[in-house]
């Protein structure tokens, strides 16, 4: 068993869509720290011995699984689970609603793309490359800049749509939605 590889490949999309469906499954963010150390214990150990656990290949697979969902591939470290990879479609459909549901005022806005960027940022704060850390003050900066950029992209887009164009309610809501969704697919 080769678990430095894909179980399924990389070699056709259905193989590459079990692969990534498996690692990025919303479930894991609901393991306890129990069983994230149970697997990366059961991974450290068969890389070690190439000893497989009890329940044999399918209980590697799944501790292979649940190890690379939940610590860093380069540091080895526990990764936030907010953060995590599995925790984008829970985290962006609750984005989403609260970027659909509040958007009448400017204060609406303006938290819901802050809240938006700092989970983007965060996200990426988690998954960064781990073999050169990043000063405090690059961090900070790259922050300040994508929660500014977005709420003033959402509010001035905001203001533009709703300025003698009549839209009906909530229509105009859907390009910032847009937006959201484009930044979040696009990294």
């Amino acid at each position: 068993v080769d678990i430095s590889k894909p179980r399924w490949g990389t070699d056709t999309f259905l193989s590459r869509y079990r692969h990534f469906f498996h690692l990025t499954d919303p479930s894991n963010c609901f393991k306890s720290t129990i069983q994230l150390d149970e697997a990366k214990q059961i991974i450290q150990t068969f890389k070690a011995n190439s000893i497989l656990p009890a329940g044999g290949e399918e209980r590697l697979w799944s501790a292979k699984y649940l190890h690379d969902s939940a610590f860093h591939p380069e540091t080895g470290d526990k990764q936030n689970v907010i953060g995590r990879m599995s925790f984008q479609v829970p985290g962006g459909m609750l984005i989403t609603g609260i970027l659909l549901a509040f958007y009448k005022s400017p204060l609406e806005i303006f938290l819901g793309q802050w809240l938006n960027q700092s989970f983007n940022a965060l996200v990426n704060f988690t998954n960064r490359s781990g073999d050169k850390p990043l000063p405090n003050s690059v961090i900070a900066a790259a922050y300040v800049t994508a929660t500014s950029f977005a709420t003033v992209t959402a509010i001035g887009m905001n203001k533009f749509l709703l300025s003698d164009r009549g839209c009906p309610d909530g229509v105009w809501s859907l390009p910032t939605t847009y937006e959201y969704q484009c930044r979040q697919t696009g990294g």
